[in-house]
């Protein structure tokens, strides 16, 4: 119910420029002169690319990684059948995450901390056998405030925070030139709080955090 009612704050026509917005990016990134794929969660940064995908009368090929015990499946095949996209579904076990373990670490150009490496590694390995494009979710929650952290650190600036709200305007008079440097410099020197930094930075985008 409190989901609902955040919704319904939102203004109808932001929603329709949003969804034009991306439209275009999805259709923009399917310009290839080779096959698309569309690496499929289930989740709903992917799901929303599958509806997408659908609007615009596209059917691409769509890959997920079956994991035990997570009800992630359940819903991609929902979505898949909601949309009619072709669907491969790998099963993950055990054994096939032993059988890529050295390969992972090969691949990765650093340390990485999360477990989802594998799964990736695998669907990869997959789709490669038809497909050398692939469309995915990945950064759909730091775009749109997806985690907790996220929707936290869009209130930060307030309260006894508050006076950091205006540091991202101090950068719009600078040349354009000068600006990156200025907010590398402030990086750098000034403000090195990490979590009031990035406070700040999202602000603007408040209202769309929470």
């Amino acid at each position: 119910p409190s989901s609902q009612n955040k919704r319904s704050d939102f203004n109808s026509e932001d929603v329709d420029e949003l969804h034009t917005i991306l439209l275009k990016s999805v259709e923009k990134h399917l310009i290839s002169d080779v096959p698309v794929g569309l690496f499929f969660s289930g989740g709903t940064d992917s799901t929303l690319l599958a509806l997408l995908l659908k609007e615009l009368g596209q059917s691409i090929e769509t890959y997920h990684v079956s994991v035990p015990e997570r009800p992630d499946t359940e819903y991609a095949r929902s979505i898949v059948k909601a949309t009619g996209l072709p669907y491969t579904e790998i099963p993950f076990t055990k054994d096939m995450m032993q059988r890529v373990d050295a390969e992972v670490w090969d691949t990765l150009d650093e340390p990485l901390a999360d477990s989802a490496v594998f799964p990736l590694i695998i669907m990869s390995k997959k789709a490669a056998q038809k497909v050398k494009v692939v469309l995915t979710g990945e950064g759909g929650d730091e775009l749109f405030g997806g985690y907790a952290r996220h929707r936290w650190l869009g209130g930060f600036c307030e309260g006894e925070h508050q006076q950091y709200r205006k540091i991202p305007d101090v950068f719009h008079f600078l040349p354009q030139h000068w600006r990156r440097k200025a907010e590398l410099f402030w990086v750098r020197n000034i403000f090195r709080n990490s979590l009031l930094l990035w406070a700040s930075f999202m602000q603007p985008y408040h209202g769309t955090l929470v």
